[in-house]
């Protein structure tokens, strides 16, 4: 991955050890070093430079979020159970 496709909201791999990390900020500095502003899957946050010699090591992480490929009736049964248990709470004849 090259320094040049580092942007808010990628998802990458290869940055901290044995964890993926979501870019907050991108700074250029110059054209061989970008300061990478980063947030964990744990919501700690992190700054780091990362120079051209570091684009072997960096990917777009496959992994470390959900998926959306359930079948949709699955969710608006979900769904539909959320909002009769939240109905309760302000009308209990509706629920």
């Amino acid at each position: 991955m090259r320094l040049e496709e580092l942007k808010q909201g990628l998802r990458i791999d290869g940055l901290i050890p044995n964890g993926v990390v979501t870019v907050v900020a991108v700074m250029q500095h110059g054209p061989d070093a970008v300061e990478l502003y980063y947030k964990t899957g744990s919501g700690e946050l992190g700054q780091v430079v990362v120079f051209r010699r570091d684009e072997g090591r960096l990917r777009i992480a496959s992994t470390g979020s959900r998926p959306f490929d359930a079948p949709a009736p699955d969710f608006k049964l979900a769904a539909e159970a959320q909002r009769i248990t939240l109905a309760g709470l302000s009308d209990p004849m509706a629920a």
